[in-house]
């Protein structure tokens, strides 16, 4: 087996979701290392880096930006839809957890623009930025499970396991 075929599989095995090794996601492909099959599978599989190295600086750098970018831009949209009723409602609140998100954001962003140029300031702040990318995950699915809106319930449930992963392994590495 080559070597990053058994990164995969370390990194599939560490998923709740599926078991790539075993095929129990249901797919009818045997083991098939170049084609993942399911979306676990593809989770797993853009956790598996180049050069050998599982979920590395690159990767949380990556994900890291994405995310503060699809942040900044989902309240973006929410709000030139006029999807925040609270603004009406309960403003002192909202805007209070708007400048908490934004800052989760810009924070994501910053950081993980440091993990990328291998900047002595972007570990910290990484870490700061996911802590307060874990609270905002386990906080915000709430108000969707309120409004009836499972969508964006799964998505913070893919968002926390990805960004457990990485951490738990940055973590693990001594990279962090």
């Amino acid at each position: 087996m080559a070597r990053s075929e058994e990164q995969f599989i370390v990194v599939a095995q560490n998923f709740p979701i599926c078991y790539f090794k075993d095929n129990l996601c249901g797919s009818k492909q045997e083991k098939s290392f170049h084609a993942p099959h399911c979306k676990a599978c593809k989770v797993a599989f853009f956790l598996v880096l180049q050069k050998g190295s599982i979920m590395n600086m690159k990767t949380a750098g990556i994900f890291s930006i994405i995310v503060g970018i699809s942040m900044i831009l989902m309240w973006l949209v929410f709000y030139l839809s006029g999807s925040i009723p609270e603004l009406e409602t309960e403003p002192a609140r909202i805007i209070m957890h708007l400048a908490a998100e934004f800052a989760t954001a810009i924070a994501l962003v910053i950081g993980g623009w440091g993990l990328l140029k291998a900047k002595t300031w972007g570990k910290p702040i990484y870490l700061i930025a996911t802590g307060a990318l874990i609270y905002t995950m386990i906080q915000s699915p709430g108000y969707f499970i309120q409004t009836g809106e499972p969508g964006f319930v799964a998505m913070f449930a893919v968002l926390i396991i990805v960004t457990m992963a990485l951490l738990t392994r940055l973590l693990k590495s001594g990279e962090v």
